[in-house]
């Protein structure tokens, strides 16, 4: 015989399910896009003045669709039954995640950006699974592409390596 939280969970009334803690990430996503389209629509002032659209012209180019893309991802996830299963096989790698996070995020002014990207990338890269060897290959790898893109390549000063 079902019980009524299994009737509950088959009818998708909401029930806490992977589903609904896999929209996490896309919530938090479209509320740093929103704040990043804000800003942007702030930067922008370009218009009859010249042909220059302003610093926020990008960004707000870039953040609408993302933002709307997110929203449709959130709300697809909603309309979504909840899944049978309870959210143990992913709830305790997104809590995981969000401790590694909120360790890392705290010590990137005494790390600098790079070591903080490796030791999260590296967090992230075992939490799924991955080698050591894999991991570092692949932290190494994002950290030169991050130089190259940010110091050399746009000429944008980033403290990758802590500043005393």
């Amino acid at each position: 015989m079902a019980t009524v939280s299994d009737q509950a969970t088959e009818q998708g009334s909401g029930a806490p399910g992977v589903s609904r803690i896999a929209l996490v990430f896309p919530a938090v996503a479209a509320v740093w896009v929103l704040t990043v389209v804000v800003q942007a629509i702030v930067l922008v002032t370009g218009g009859t003045e010249g042909a220059d659209p302003g610093p926020g012209f990008l960004p707000l180019v870039l953040g609408v669709p993302t933002l709307l893309g997110l929203l449709a991802t959130i709300g697809a996830g909603l309309r979504r039954p909840a899944p049978a299963a309870a959210g143990a096989p992913l709830a305790a790698p997104v809590v995981r995640l969000g401790v590694l996070v909120a360790a890392v995020a705290p010590a990137i002014g005494w790390i600098g950006v790079g070591p903080a990207v490796l030791v999260l990338l590296l967090g992230c890269l075992r939490l799924e699974g991955a080698g050591w060897t894999r991991s570092l290959v692949t932290g190494a790898v994002l950290a030169a592409g991050l130089y190259v893109v940010f110091v050399v390549l746009l000429q944008v000063r980033v403290d990758l390596l802590p500043t005393y």
